[in-house]
């Protein structure tokens, strides 16, 4: 992801009481979320597609 340019880095950290030094943390790029947001909408739309046909039961 982060070679995608998805996520890259952080550099901020939870309180040192909370944090572990071998965690890494990352946070979504704008590309990132730009994609994530394409992909629910592609999902959204198959979903929906899914949902208006009708499914025949039993042998044809």
């Amino acid at each position: 992801m982060m070679r995608d340019g998805l996520v890259e880095k952080s550099t901020l950290r939870p309180d040192s009481e909370l944090d572990d030094e071998r965690r890494r943390y990352y946070r979504i790029t704008d590309f990132g979320r730009a994609v994530a947001e394409a992909e629910a909408r592609r999902i959204e739309r198959l979903a929906e597609l899914v949902r208006g046909r009708q499914f025949q039961t039993g042998a044809s």
